[in-house]
Protein backbone atom coordinates (compact mmCIF):
# COMPACT_ATOMS: atom_id res chain seq x y z
CA UNK A 1 0.00 0.00 0.00
CA UNK A 2 1.53 3.15 -0.83
CA UNK A 3 1.43 6.29 1.57
CA UNK A 4 -0.19 9.42 0.39
CA UNK A 5 -0.14 12.85 0.94
CA UNK A 6 -3.77 13.48 -0.63
CA UNK A 7 -6.19 13.10 1.64
CA UNK A 8 -10.14 11.56 0.95
CA UNK A 9 -11.46 14.50 1.80
CA UNK A 10 -9.32 16.58 -0.88
CA UNK A 11 -10.81 18.49 -3.36
CA UNK A 12 -9.25 19.32 -6.76
CA UNK A 13 -10.34 20.96 -10.15
CA UNK A 14 -8.80 21.41 -13.55
CA UNK A 15 -6.77 24.30 -13.60
CA UNK A 16 -8.90 27.09 -15.23
CA UNK A 17 -7.08 29.13 -17.78
CA UNK A 18 -4.61 27.27 -19.11
CA UNK A 19 -6.15 23.57 -19.37
CA UNK A 20 -8.67 22.14 -21.65
CA UNK A 21 -9.70 18.32 -21.55
CA UNK A 22 -12.91 16.75 -23.56
CA UNK A 23 -14.34 13.45 -23.48
CA UNK A 24 -13.74 10.95 -25.92
CA UNK A 25 -14.84 7.68 -27.89
CA UNK A 26 -12.11 6.02 -25.55
CA UNK A 27 -11.80 8.09 -22.89
CA UNK A 28 -10.34 11.52 -22.29
CA UNK A 29 -7.88 14.22 -24.07
CA UNK A 30 -6.28 16.99 -22.05
CA UNK A 31 -4.38 19.75 -23.10
CA UNK A 32 -1.97 21.76 -21.23
CA UNK A 33 -2.15 25.05 -23.70
CA UNK A 34 0.84 26.75 -21.34
CA UNK A 35 3.30 23.77 -22.41
CA UNK A 36 1.54 22.88 -25.34
CA UNK A 37 1.35 19.33 -24.32
CA UNK A 38 -1.65 16.39 -24.72
CA UNK A 39 -2.45 14.22 -22.56
CA UNK A 40 -4.91 11.01 -22.98
CA UNK A 41 -6.53 9.10 -20.61
CA UNK A 42 -8.64 5.95 -20.57
CA UNK A 43 -12.48 6.04 -19.66
CA UNK A 44 -11.57 5.54 -16.17
CA UNK A 45 -9.64 8.73 -15.83
CA UNK A 46 -12.46 10.83 -17.32
CA UNK A 47 -14.98 9.56 -14.81
CA UNK A 48 -12.26 11.13 -12.24
CA UNK A 49 -11.78 14.34 -14.34
CA UNK A 50 -15.43 14.96 -14.60
CA UNK A 51 -15.89 14.77 -10.93
CA UNK A 52 -12.42 16.80 -10.06
CA UNK A 53 -14.91 20.07 -10.24
CA UNK A 54 -13.91 21.71 -6.93
CA UNK A 55 -16.74 20.69 -5.11
CA UNK A 56 -16.35 16.43 -5.30
CA UNK A 57 -13.65 14.98 -2.79
CA UNK A 58 -11.31 12.66 -3.76
CA UNK A 59 -13.31 9.83 -1.38
CA UNK A 60 -16.69 10.31 -2.82
CA UNK A 61 -15.05 10.05 -6.28
CA UNK A 62 -13.30 6.63 -5.31
CA UNK A 63 -17.14 5.80 -3.47
CA UNK A 64 -18.49 6.25 -6.92
CA UNK A 65 -15.90 4.50 -9.35
CA UNK A 66 -15.93 1.61 -6.31
CA UNK A 67 -19.64 1.59 -6.89
CA UNK A 68 -19.17 1.68 -10.52
CA UNK A 69 -16.84 -0.96 -11.00
CA UNK A 70 -17.93 -3.12 -8.27
CA UNK A 71 -14.14 -2.76 -6.57
CA UNK A 72 -13.37 -2.50 -2.81
CA UNK A 73 -13.35 1.35 -1.88
CA UNK A 74 -9.88 1.25 -0.09
CA UNK A 75 -8.55 -0.42 -3.29
CA UNK A 76 -10.25 2.40 -5.42
CA UNK A 77 -9.44 5.29 -3.07
CA UNK A 78 -5.42 4.58 -3.23
CA UNK A 79 -5.91 4.16 -7.14
CA UNK A 80 -7.73 7.54 -6.85
CA UNK A 81 -5.21 9.09 -4.85
CA UNK A 82 -2.66 7.91 -6.62
CA UNK A 83 -3.63 9.24 -10.24
CA UNK A 84 -5.16 12.29 -8.85
CA UNK A 85 -1.36 13.23 -7.35
CA UNK A 86 0.33 12.31 -10.77
CA UNK A 87 -1.82 14.68 -12.98
CA UNK A 88 -1.58 17.26 -9.71
CA UNK A 89 2.18 16.88 -10.33
CA UNK A 90 1.93 17.47 -14.14
CA UNK A 91 -0.05 20.59 -13.76
CA UNK A 92 -3.26 19.75 -14.95
CA UNK A 93 -5.26 19.95 -11.88
CA UNK A 94 -5.32 22.37 -8.35
CA UNK A 95 -6.26 21.39 -4.87
CA UNK A 96 -8.96 23.79 -4.05
CA UNK A 97 -9.64 22.27 -0.46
Amino acid sequence: MTEHTISGSAVFRVRRNDVSWRPEDEGVVVYDVERDIVYEGNRTALLVIERCDGRTTVGNIAAHLADRYRVPFPQILDDVRDFVGQVAKWGLLEQVG
